[in-house]
This record gives C-alpha cells, sequence and structure tokens, in this order.
C-alpha cells in the first residue's frame, strides 16, 4: 500500500490546513499499463518476422527493399503512437491523487493532458464511506474502489484502484471524527 505522509503544501491549500497523506491508485494499474505497452511495442518485431520468414521467399530484391522501407515508416509511426499512449497512461496514474487533510477530502483525476477534474469534501460534510471490491485479483491484491457520500453539491464521489480501501476508509473516518469534535 502507498501512502504519502506528507508535510508538502498543495494548490489550494488553506491557510491552518495540514495534509496528513496523500495516496494514488494501486501499483497494479500502472502495471498493467507497462506490461500492455510492452506488448504493443514488440508487435512489429513479430509481424517483420513473420513477412521475412513467409513472404520474402519469392519476391526480388527491389520489392523485398520497398516492402522494408514501408515496414520502417510505419514501425515508427507505430512506436510513436504506443510511446504518447504510454506517457499519457503514466501522466494520468502520477497526476490522480487523493489528498487528505485534516479539513478536507481532495481528489484530483487526471482526466486528459489539458484537462483535470478537482473535486472537494470537508470532512464534517461526509457522511458515509462505501468500499467496493469486485474479483478474486482486487481481493488479492487489496485494491477496490472507494465511495464518499457527501451532504454537499456532489452527493456522491468515487477514488477507484484503491490501495488497501479499508484502511483508507478508516483514517478518514477518524481525521472526520477528530475534525467533528474541534
Amino acid at each position: 500500500m502507498i501512502i504519502f505522509k506528507s508535510k508538502n503544501t498543495f494548490e489550494g491549500q488553506l491557510y491552518d490546513e495540514k495534509t496528513i497523506f496523500t495516496i494514488r491508485q494501486h501499483w497494479f494499474v500502472i502495471f498493467i499499463y507497462i506490461l500492455t505497452f510492452a506488448l504493443l511495442i514488440t508487435l512489429p518485431f513479430f509481424i517483420y518476422y513473420w513477412v521475412n520468414k513467409f513472404l520474402f521467399d519469392n519476391l526480388t530484391y527491389k520489392t523485398q527493399y520497398l516492402i522494408n522501407e514501408v515496414f520502417k515508416l510505419f514501425s515508427t509511426f507505430y512506436s510513436l503512437i504506443i510511446y504518447l499512449g504510454f506517457f499519457y497512461s503514466l501522466m494520468r496514474y502520477i497526476l490522480t491523487i487523493m489528498i487528505v487533510t485534516n479539513k478536507r477530502v481532495i481528489i484530483i483525476y487526471q482526466e486528459k493532458f489539458f484537462k483535470y477534474e478537482r473535486i472537494e469534501a470537508p470532512l464534517n460534510k461526509i457522511q458515509d464511506i462505501s468500499i467496493i471490491i469486485n474479483g478474486l485479483l482486487a481481493t488479492f491484491l487489496n485494491f477496490g474502489n472507494l465511495e464518499i457520500q457527501t451532504a454537499g453539491a456532489i452527493t456522491k464521489f468515487k477514488f477507484i484502484f484503491t490501495a488497501n480501501p479499508i484502511k483508507i476508509k478508516y483514517k478518514i473516518m477518524e481525521e472526520a471524527n477528530k475534525y467533528l469534535k474541534i
């Protein structure tokens, strides 16, 4: 479980607000991205091997050269698209974060390159926190979704693929109880 204790500030932090912890999505999310892109980046090599093994036997040298050059061009564009997709996935993983302070819960979703959504809920407005752990893999690796029910304008919001959601729920509820006692 990745819980980052932080003494750092963040944009929009209130004067007397202290960061209790920040959390990102479970490491399995980025692992799936890396695995997927690693398989996709090797695809042109397998295609090139298959074309060389089965199709080049009956072709002239000039035709083989032309096919090689066209393949290099398409492979370059394909690799560029795959690298951009990987960068996009990595950026979304790194910039999607939940911040719990002594006054509120802030969830920042990076949706696109230049679009993010920031949802905030004061601790005194949190009514309930639900946990959804769906499937064998999620149970085994201990990740799930947190749904925070509030009494504000946005009544329910989620933080998906949270590492150790039960522990996070109790930490948020503990901070909410501390805030209400002040």
